[in-house]
Parts: structure tokens; C-alpha cells; sequence
């Protein structure tokens, strides 16, 4: 490796775990320092698993550091052939590479701006004063430098998100910055955000930087190199093309359309690409996407085996014509829509035809996919009407959201943006003929269906395959092909494009197309400008501009005040993880004794002491009358267990009620509340961040696992909303109607699939911006005790004991219980 070699690769190849091809195998590359590469490549090619390897966060240690010519990860993934970067081995450089990813959210590790930004420099061992000097600059350089530092990550859009992970990226001042399809879940208005705070970056940085991104209009000034991937005869990778800018997009001589490369608008190369596309379009309809056209069966798409049109609105639509090309099949009058019986946007009216594709467009966090959502029957409006047609209904009474899964999915099709919360089976062929069972194909006809649709798909050689080890473009075809297995009569995609090459964007556009001329109603959520250029028939506009088709409430923009610590100024003050080993000392020394007595008394000096701190108790039942409201249950429960006493008071059947289970209970019930109680009112308000500091410097508990719970405490909030989709997911596919109990269970079989998923994408992140690497960690933020702290923690041990030394001079002490 030559010094001026940023990244190296020699015969390298990556194969996921439990996969029997190879993703990338037998590359040689290399890119020297300072170079800013632009990486292209058909979907699935391999070029994120490549930026994961340079990041250091594919495979583990061994992997890299054997010599020997496969090597295999804990996790069963195998590695051959030589990566180096800067002449190391991967993991070994962390720190030297910054990765950037397409998932905003994925990359936000912590749950406040400025605890984001600092989290690569504290795992670099960067002291404390220079980590926010460093923080405040890199918020500046993106176009960001008057966010408040304590701003929720919840609070920002999709743009500013990305533009947080990429001013944590550039703090870290890395030789290597990797850029893996930045803008790809983002509106144009977020895009632009994020693309010019790149160009400003590296205007003054003289970092190495690749960058994968389908569409590169946007990018290139700042680019001095293109690298096409291509595969060779033997399926192994190569490099296509290779040279500047103006080399690779300038040579007639490359079939970019083969290889799926959008070429920039720029070049004159562009206008030819522009016009094959049109010719390829129009030669397949022979349309002119004219009104009056009459759709006939395509040959490419039938099934010659069966007779069966593989996409089978067509066939049933050509050969029983429900509809007329025009007529309204979904109509919304007067609709309200929104989330929890709040609506973001009122009376609105559309309607969505059949043989028409309807695109719904805006910026990210308008409301299309809530209303697409509503209109589909998955979400339940929040006023006005949703109409069908009876021809569309055929007998059914209300709107969408009132039929069964069945019936809906017979009907109404919905794709999701994350194609991850369809998932319901355990390999892509099972995954297609689901739609084809639910609607009465046998099972070998679907089997036999399902194969055809995969190889439209170009997804046949992945039929065996699990669905979450597919690209992120692959799976998205085949959520695509799933929902069209059904027969649905109105199809409704969101963002049906995203993370598409040239070849399987014009593959989608083209069977849309196709989809729509054969009667279905196509409704599209959508930024994609070429998209909507060569599909809309009609286009809506959502956002709280006052040209918008469909008006909205806009969000709201309100500067954030920080959330007070603690209902009392005093415990606000209390280290967190003191505040925790009070409430731990509070409560756990009253499980040596289940008697009235002490349980009674130390609730009264939990008051107390509650009273001294500022929180009345008027203030405390407010936020723990949940725990009042369940403790009788408690007494109940052990009312009627009967224990043995001297007296019965009441005796029926199995319910036997004594003094002695009268007092059991009674003890129980203080118990309950003198644990609970304070322990809500000590933890109620501590910052989780602020916890994992404390737990870390004080407490000295493993780094990796306080830092590894937080950032898990930020995705339960996450997972609520997979939790929703998931269901909703289920239900357009035909799988809504099962037994709660089996539907509870598959449902949350699913959302443990997700949350491992999600999990190792914030591991990713967190391990590409150094964490557990090979410096010292510091700390943004020192966590300090005090003499308050000592003295809160005295009292609160001194109250749990007092209660259980008088119990037991009183004679009430008793041990469990007994």
C-alpha cells in the first residue's frame, strides 16, 4: 500500500450471514487520500456493505485481523481477500472514518442536539472544553448554529437530523468521510439542506470522501472521481468505469442504462439517456398514456405456465372490465385526518380514479402518508367521510376502516415507506405468496406465481432468502411485488422509488404504469421529481403553504425550554445517580418485613420528607395516583387468599376471608405504596443522559453497557410507533383478523425482528463514530456529587431503617410475612 492510499481493497468479498452468494467478492479498488469518490453501482450491488467495512463496523476483530484467506465474524458473516485504510486494518483505524447513513433516525444516538454531536469526540478522548468548542463549530458549518444545544432530536425534521449526524461526523475532524445516500428518505426542500451544508463542510476539509448516491446532480463541484461497479460473467465485482466527472459521463462508449446509472442533467449524455427512457416507456404502452387507450394483456407478464397474468390487475381487469378508465373509486368529502382525535388538516375533498395515477406530494412531516393511510382504511378518520364505489364495495357497508383485513386487502393495497413493518414471513417467496393464499390461490399455484413475480422483480435468485438481508432497494421491490399479489383494485405506494438504480426505477415506473392502465387507481407518496413527471395523471399538493392542494397545520417551530429535572428544585440539584440509589435504599430494606407498621410509618416520613423538598402532597397524588388506584387491587388479592387466623369473617367457595389475611393485606397495601411512591417521585424528571454520565463516572459501571441502555431508552418511543405500523401492515395484507392472542404474538414476534434491526443500526452508529474503540473515553458533560447528595442518601436510608427497628421493638417485625 502506497502512502498516499487512503483505502485499499485486494480480492476483497463480503457474504452475509446465512446467504450463499457473496455480496461483494474478488474487488480490487483503490482510492488515494484526499479524493472525493463518487461510488455507483446497480441496487444490491454491494456499495453500503463496502462503506460499512471501511467504517470498521462489519464483522468484528477477528475478522479483520486473521491472515488467513476466509474469515469468519461471530455473527457467521465470512470475509476474503485485503481491506486497509491509512494502511491499517479497518477496526483498528475507527476514528480516522466517519459513516454517515441513509436512516436519520438511526443516527441519533442520544436524545438531545448537543449530546449527539459530542458523543464521537467524547469516545475520542477529546477533553471536555474543546468537545464543545468543536460542537458549536460543526453545528455552525451544517447551518445549524442557532439550535439550542438541549433541543430534542424528536423536535427536528428528516433535513435537520441528517444535518446533526453529519456535523457529528465532521466534528470528529475524520481523514476518511463516508457518505452512504444522504438525502435518499428526504423531501427536495431537506435534500438541498442537507447536500449544501456538505458543500460548505468540505469546502475547508481536506478529508478523503466517498460518497454513494444514485442521483449526483447536486454533488458534483465537489467531486473529482466517479467508480461505476459492475459485475463480471463470473458475478464476481468490478470496476465498470472509472475516471473524472466529465471522463465517465461524458463516454458513449459505457452502457449506464445496463448498469443502472442516472446520469446528471448536466452532460450531454443526459438528454439521450432522457430519451431512451421515454422511447422504452412508450414503446411498452404504445399509450401515449392517451384516456380513451384499451389496456391488453402483456405477454411479458403472463405466467404461460398457469395462463395467470403475474401481475394480476391486468389480467383481471382487461378480461372484466369493473371500471371505466375516469370513474371514482375512493372519494373523501369534508375528511378530517390526523393522529389521537387531533386533526392536522380539515375538511378536505379528492378523489382518486380508476386507470389514473394520483400522486401525493409535499414536504417531509406534511401528512401524506396519514392521509394515504386514512383514505386506505388503516387509520380511522378523525371526521368526514371516506367513499367508495359500490362497484369497489361490491356489498360492503361504511368506509375502508370499518372492513375486515380480508376484505380490504381484496380491495386496497398499501405499501409501506419501511418496507421492514411488512415483513411476515421467513424467505422472499413465502413473502409473495401471501397475497396470492389470502385471496384463494392453492398452494402450489401460488408457489408457482410467486416465482414468476420474483423473476419480474429481479429478485429470483433471492427466493429463499430471509427478506431483512435484502438491499434496501431490493426490499423495496418486494413489498411492491407482495402488495400486487393480491389483486388489489386501488394500489397506494409511499415512496415506491426510494433507493432504486435506473434499471428497477424504470421497472416500478413501467408496472404502474402498466397497473393503472389495466383499471386499478394508483395513488403514489412521493418526492421523486422524474417520477411524477412521467406518471401523474393527477398531482396533490399537502403542506401549510397557502398554494397547497390539501392545507395542514404546520408543525410547530417553538424554540424548547429544558424540562425541569425534578418536581423539586431541591432533588433537581441531587446527582441522577445518586437520586437513583435513593430511591434503591428507599425501598428495598422494606422487603425484610411485611407488617403494617413499618410500611405505614415509613410512608409517613417519605411524605415527609417529600414536604421538606419542596413537593407537596397534593403535587405528589397527581403524578402517583396510577399507583393508588392499583394498590387496592393488591389487598384485595390477599383478602381473599384466606390466610389461617382465628376469625373467618367471610367464606365462599374458594374466597376465605380471616383477621389474619385482613391484616396480611392491609400490610401488603402500605407496602406497595411505601416502595412505589418514592421511588417515582426520587427517578420522576432525571434526563437519561445525564443518568448514563453519572452511572459511568460515579458509579463506574461498564461504559458499553450504560451507554448501550440509553441509547435503547431512546428507541422505546420508536418501536411504539413500529408497534402501530406493524399492525397496520398486517391488516392491509390480509392478516388482521386472526385471534387477538395469535395476532398479539405474530405481531410481536415482528416487532422483536424490528427492534433487533433497530438496534444494530444504532450499534453501527455508534460504533463508526468510535465507541468502545482504541482512545479513553471522556466526558461532555462531568458528573459531580456534593454534601446534598450524602445527606439525601443518609436520609433516605435512615427512614426505611427507623421503620423497621420500631416495628420491631413493637413486636410487629415479620420476617417475609411470616
Amino acid at each position: 500500500m502506497s502512502k498516499q492510499s487512503a483505502i485499499l481493497f485486494e480480492g476483497w468479498g463480503y457474504k452475509r450471514p446465512l446467504r450463499k452468494d457473496y455480496v461483494v467478492r474478488g474487488l480490487n479498488l483503490e482510492i488515494r487520500k484526499g479524493e472525493r469518490v463518487l461510488l455507483l453501482g446497480s441496487s444490491g450491488i454491494g456499495k453500503s456493505t463496502l462503506l460499512c467495512a471501511i467504517a470498521g463496523v462489519l464483522g468484528n476483530n477477528e475478522a479483520y485481523l486473521s491472515r488467513s484467506t476466509q474469515r469468519e465474524d461471530e455473527d457467521g458473516g465470512l470475509t476474503e481477500g485485503d481491506l486497509l485504510v491509512e494502511g491499517l486494518h479497518p477496526q483498528e483505524a475507527r476514528g480516522r472514518c466517519a459513516l454517515m447513513m441513509q436512516d436519520p433516525e438511526a443516527q441519533m444516538v442520544l436524545q438531545r442536539v448537543g449530546d449527539n454531536v459530542a458523543f464521537g469526540l467524547e469516545n475520542l478522548g477529546i477533553e471536555k472544553g474543546e468537545i464543545w468548542r468543536r460542537v458549536r463549530e460543526s453545528l455552525r458549518r451544517v447551518g445549524l448554529g442557532d439550535i439550542e444545544l438541549s433541543r430534542s432530536t424528536s423536535h427536528l425534521s428528516g433535513g435537520q437530523k441528517q444535518r446533526v449526524a453529519l456535523a457529528g461526523a465532521i466534528a470528529m475532524r475524520p481523514s476518511i468521510l463516508l457518505l452512504d445516500e444522504p438525502t435518499a428518505n428526504l423531501d427536495p426542500k431537506g435534500a438541498k439542506e442537507v447536500s449544501r451544508a456538505c458543500h460548505e463542510v468540505l469546502k475547508e476539509d481536506p478529508a478523503t470522501v466517498i460518497l454513494v448516491e444514485h442521483r449526483a446532480d447536486d454533488w458534483l463541484d465537489i467531486l473529482n472521481r466517479v467508480v461505476i461497479l459492475g459485475r463480471d460473467k463470473d458475478g464476481m465485482v468490478k470496476v465498470a468505469a472509472d475516471g473524472s466527472p466529465d471522463e465517465i459521463f461524458s463516454d458513449p462508449s459505457i452502457d449506464f442504462d445496463s448498469l443502472g446509472i442516472w446520469i446528471p442533467s448536466k452532460f450531454a449524455l443526459a438528454k439521450l439517456q432522457r430519451k431512451r427512457l421515454e422511447d422504452q416507456i412508450r414503446a411498452k404502452f404504445q399509450s401515449d398514456f392517451n384516456p380513451n387507450f384499451e389496456a391488453q394483456e402483456d405477454q411479458d407478464l403472463t405466467d404461460r405456465g398457469s395462463g395467470k397474468n403475474l401481475i394480476a390487475p391486468t389480467v383481471k381487469f382487461a378480461k372484466k372490465r369493473e371500471f371505466e378508465r375516469g370513474e371514482v373509486v375512493v372519494q373523501a368529502k369534508d375528511l378530517s385526518i390526523g393522529y389521537s382525535g387531533k386533526s392536522i388538516a380539515d375538511n378536505v375533498s379528492f378523489a382518486f380514479e380508476s386507470g389514473k395515477i394520483t400522486i401525493l406530494a409535499g414536504e417531509n412531516g406534511a401528512g401524506k402518508s396519514t392521509l394515504a393511510m386514512t383514505v386506505s382504511g388503516l387509520m380511522a378518520p378523525v371526521g368526514g367521510e371516506v367513499e367508495v364505489a359500490p362497484s369497489l364495495a361490491r356489498g360492503l357497508k361504511g368506509s375502508p376502516f370499518s372492513w375486515t383485513s380480508r376484505q380490504l386487502c381484496k380491495r386496497i393495497a398499501y405499501v409501506f415507506q419501511n418496507p421492514e413493518h411488512q415483513f411476515v414471513r421467513n424467505t422472499v417467496l413465502e413473502e409473495v405468496m401471501v397475497g396470492f393464499l389470502e385471496t384463494g390461490s392453492k398452494k402450489d399455484e401460488a408457489r408457482n406465481l410467486a416465482h414468476s413475480l420474483l423473476k419480474r422483480f429481479d429478485l429470483d435468485r433471492y427466493a429463499a432468502a430471509n427478506p431483512y438481508t435484502l438491499s434496501g432497494g431490493e426490499k423495496r421491490r418486494l413489498t411492491v411485488a407482495s402488495s400486487l399479489a393480491s389483486s388489489p383494485e386501488v394500489l397506494i405506494l409511499d415512496e415506491p422509488t426510494f433507493g432504486q438504480d435506473r434499471s428497477t426505477w424504470l421497472e416500478i415506473v413501467m408496472l404502474m404504469r402498466s397497473v393503472a392502465d389495466s383499471g386499478v387507481a394508483v395513488v403514489a407518496v412521493t418526492h421523486d421529481r422524474e417520477l411524477i413527471e412521467f406518471l401523474a395523471d393527477k398531482v396533490l399538493t399537502i403542506g401549510d403553504r397557502e398554494d397547497c392542494d390539501i392545507k395542514v397545520k404546520g408543525p410547530n417551530e417553538r424554540r424548547e425550554k429544558e424540562r425541569p429535572a425534578s418536581l423539586s428544585p431541591l432533588l433537581s440539584r441531587l446527582n441522577p445517580a445518586i437520586r437513583f440509589l435513593c430511591a434503591f435504599v428507599l425501598s428495598i430494606p422494606l422487603f425484610l418485613s411485611l407488617d403494617p407498621l413499618s410500611a405505614g410509618i415509613a410512608l409517613t416520613l417519605e411524605f415527609l420528607f417529600m414536604e421538606g423538598c419542596g413537593i407537596s402532597l397534593k403535587r405528589a397524588l397527581k403524578h402517583v395516583w396510577p399507583i393508588f388506584a392499583m394498590a387496592p387491587w393488591t389487598f384485595l388479592a390477599v383478602v381473599i387468599y384466606g390466610k389461617k387466623g382465628s376469625v373467618t369473617y367471610f367464606e365462599w367457595g374458594m374466597i376465605h376471608v380471616t383477621n389474619k389475611s385482613v391484616y396480611l393485606a392491609f400490610a401488603t397495601f402500605l407496602r406497595v405504596l411505601a416502595i412505589a411512591v418514592p421511588a417515582v417521585l426520587l427517578v420522576l424528571g432525571i434526563d437519561s443522559t445525564d443518568l448514563a454520565d453519572a452511572a459511568s463516572q460515579i458509579l463506574h459501571l461498564p461504559e458499553r453497557f450504560v451507554y448501550g441502555g440509553l441509547a435503547g431508552i431512546r428507541l422505546f418511543t420508536v418501536l411504539s410507533d413500529d408497534w402501530l405500523q406493524i399492525g397496520q401492515a398486517r391488516r392491509s395484507r390480509g392478516l388482521g383478523d386472526r385471534k387477538k392472542a395469535v395476532r398479539f404474538f405474530t405481531q410481536s414476534f415482528s416487532l422483536l425482528i424490528l427492534s433487533i434491526r433497530r438496534s444494530t443500526s444504532l450499534s453501527t452508529a455508534m460504533e463508526a463514530r468510535g465507541f468502545v474503540g482504541n482512545e479513553k473515553r471522556s466526558w461532555a458533560r462531568i458528573s459531580r456529587t456534593s454534601y446534598r447528595d450524602w445527606i439525601a442518601l443518609s436520609i433516605c436510608a435512615l427512614i426505611p431503617t427507623s421503620a423497621l427497628l420500631l416495628a420491631y421493638y413493637c413486636g410487629t417485625f415479620a420476617l417475609g410475612g411470616k
